[in-house]
């Protein structure tokens, strides 16, 4: 792309209107779907797909054709707000960042830097800047209690991955012949993977869909198996016990690349096909068959989904998958599970910066989740807070996050966040959390703001739009480091300045991007070369059994267990909740006409032979509950979801969901809460 400006003109129209087009990317979500932006004089004119993006390759979702309507949202916060007599009034950005400021202060003085925990949510993460300073602001503070939605989505699989061979690996998917799509409906959820998806399929991939529920995904699968919501690890444990008792696994490549064999041998031998079958609800026919179909393709691969690992079984059933990967062979080869480049850029904290005294917050509870990624697992904020205990965290900054709404057990959430001696959120809509808070101050949606996109490629984010008095997340760091008196440990003076050291690691500027819009050095994987120079883990080699599980005191192999919370007289459905719809990104977006059109109230799908035991029909209200609460919501009977399960989506503020589900019983590895395996009961009202 070298050459092509990422900002270019040209008249249009016999009044030769100048039009003005620039090159973005998309920050809705964490996807960062590529765009073009045309602008006449102030006025955005067209919003399309940048055809040159690699990923995306011209196309946007709903939701970014609609990205105007979205950075006019009803709901945007367009001036900084200080909570005065119970209620946010308007103020101006010094008296709010001088108010942050004096309460830092304080509770550093009063209670110690490690009472505060700054979390951030999906929009920060391909932040550059804004990530920089958030670390860089939390080792500054004292505070270990960095945290942001990994607490609750991506990083336990992640995790998993790592313990075993050390990074994060994803399908190659322009090679492969054979795709397991387990626990992740693509082709709603992710822009990337459904365009590298279809041209797969294109090509002659086979697709086969693990879930519970006939996702969109399922539409285009050749095969779809359905376990039960919490089993999928059982069903990882057959397909394994299959493939080594058949002899069908990948000889060489366990000897020379694996440790641990005869441990996941072991395991496998202490379960039998008829307790597989009695947990999962697949017949012992049908996972062989499908154990038999993954081994036999040279080029097969499995794309994990976040419905893996959001249960509290979930880290060592993505370990399994991970064995399953590793015993056939399907690791860092072409058309298998491969790991990608990443871009490098430029890091706050550097090995010769001593390390905080305090550990993250969650670490007595899970310490390889904390050692790991170097941060609290959030989800045990409330339960030290109701414990008053001494580590509890007092004081909280949420940056694009909605957690009032999100967080599990909304209740006790809520509570938690009632009790801190302040809340401060910085976004760019009044959420829930935001009403809750003490000082809200009004963030810059992706169109306006500069920003490096962390996400592959590396590209510009450009400022195209101004809404009110909002300002761009990594700007808003930037005033709090100068009320603390901290502006000089920042290594820039501008947005310029500060691109252009991230990107240091790479070679690149600033102004190469702004030249070319992205920067493709990264974005194919790295094929071969851990199984030349052997794998970033504590042996060297793919670890089936886990030497760190062992000496943390886990199971160093992938024992199956059941969910904490299984079906009862009392509560007989299974609860599933946070599918994915495309017009919606989790809580967001509800407010938005264009894109509420065709999902305008909240409901729950129900089987049509469960409404029937019930005397429900298709939009009848119910109530749904479970041991931790009860909401009143629509039904909708549907075959798409199996007998016996119900699901929900979640982000409803009218009828929210989390209020049925529960952050203390965790996974024990990573702390992560039931979202997709929990017991719930229906009534129908009147």
């Amino acid at each position: 792309m070298a050459g092509k400006s990422a900002r270019q003109t040209h008249s249009r129209g016999d009044n030769m209107e100048k039009i003005e087009k620039i090159k973005t990317v998309c920050g809705i979500c964490v996807d960062n779907c590529g765009m073009e932006i045309e602008k006449s004089g102030d006025k955005i004119t067209k919003i399309s797909g940048l055809k040159e993006h690699p990923f995306s390759k011209g196309k946007l979702c709903i939701r970014g054709m609609n990205a105007l309507d979205i950075a006019n949202s009803p709901s945007r916060i367009k001036k900084p707000l200080i909570k005065i007599n119970g209620k946010l009034t308007e103020t101006d950005w010094d008296d709010a960042i001088n108010e942050v400021c004096r309460l830092l202060e304080k509770l550093k003085n009063d209670k110690g830097p490690q009472s505060l925990a700054v979390y951030f949510g999906d929009p920060i993460i391909c932040q550059g800047l804004t990530l920089y300073l958030l670390r860089l602001f939390c080792y500054l503070y004292g505070t270990p209690n960095l945290c942001c939605t990994g607490s609750i989505c991506n990083i336990s699989k992640v995790m998993a991955n790592m313990v075993t061979y050390g990074r994060w690996t994803s399908p190659h998917y322009e090679k492969t012949d054979y795709i397991i799509l387990w626990g992740t409906n693509p082709l709603v959820s992710s822009l990337r993977t459904r365009n590298r998806l279809l041209e797969a399929k294109k090509r002659g991939a086979k697709i086969t869909v693990i879930d519970p529920r006939i996702t969109e995904s399922v539409k285009i699968a050749d095969k779809h198996i359905a376990p039960k919501p919490g089993t999928d690890g059982a069903l990882a444990l057959g397909m394994i016990k299959t493939i080594i008792e058949e002899r069908i696994f990948d000889f060489d490549f366990v000897e020379r690349y694996t440790v641990g064999f005869n441990e996941i041998l072991a395991l496998t031998g202490n379960i039998s096909f008829e307790e597989i079958e009695s947990l999962t609800g697949i017949s012992a026919d049908e996972i062989k068959a499908l154990a038999r179909e993954f081994a036999m393709i040279e080029k097969a691969s499995i794309e994990q989904g976040s419905s893996l690992d959001q249960h509290t079984n979930g880290n060592q059933t993505v370990r399994a998958v991970a064995v399953l990967l590793s015993i056939t062979g399907k690791i860092d080869r072409e058309g298998c599970n491969v790991f990608l480049k990443v871009a490098p850029t430029s890091q706050p904290l550097t090995k010769d910066m001593p390390p905080l005294s305090t550990p993250p917050v969650g670490t007595k509870e899970h310490p390889i989740f904390t050692r790991y990624f170097r941060q609290a697992q959030a989800m045990t904020f409330p339960e030290y807070s109701e414990k008053k205990d001494s580590n509890q965290i007092r004081g909280l900054i949420v940056d694009g996050s909605n957690i009032a709404l999100t967080w599990p057990n909304s209740a006790k959430t809520v509570n938690f966040l009632k009790g801190l001696d302040f809340l401060v959120t910085i976004d760019t809509v009044m959420s829930e959390t935001a009403m809750l808070s003490d000082i809200v101050l009004p963030a810059a949606g992706f169109l306006e703001r500069d920003e490096l996109s962390i996400q592959q490629p590396l590209s510009l984010q450009r400022k195209v739009l101004q809404i009110g008095e909002a300002m761009a997340d990594n700007l808003i760091w930037e005033r709090i480091f100068d009320g603390l008196g901290l502006r000089d440990k920042i290594p820039w003076s501008n947005i310029e300045e500060g691109i252009t050291y991230l990107l240091k690691p790479t070679g690149k500027t600033y102004y190469d991007l702004l030249e070319s819009s992205l920067d493709e050095s990264f974005h194919t994987p790295d094929i071969g070369k851990s199984l030349e120079n052997g794998f970033p883990t504590k042996s060297g080699k793919i670890e089936l059994s886990s030497s760190i599980f062992k000496e943390t005191g886990y199971s160093p192999v992938p024992k199956f267990e059941l969910p904490a919370e299984i079906p009862d007289k009392e509560y007989p459905f299974i609860l599933t909740t946070g599918g994915r719809i495309p017009q919606f990104n989790h809580s967001q977006f509800r407010n938005i006409a264009s894109l509420n059109k065709t999902n305008p109230i909240p409901s729950f799908e129900i089987n049509p032979d469960d409404a029937e035991e019930r005397g429900i029909s298709n939009g009848d209200e119910c109530y749904l509950s479970s041991r931790r609460g009860k909401i009143k919501v629509k039904a909708k009977v549907t075959d798409k979801i199996m007998k016996g399960v119900i699901h929900m989506l979640h982000g409803w503020s009218e009828a929210n969901i989390n209020l049925l589900t529960d952050i203390e019983a965790r996974d024990p590895i990573s702390g992560f809460p039931s979202l997709k395996s929990l017991s719930c009961r229906v009534d129908k009202i009147g």
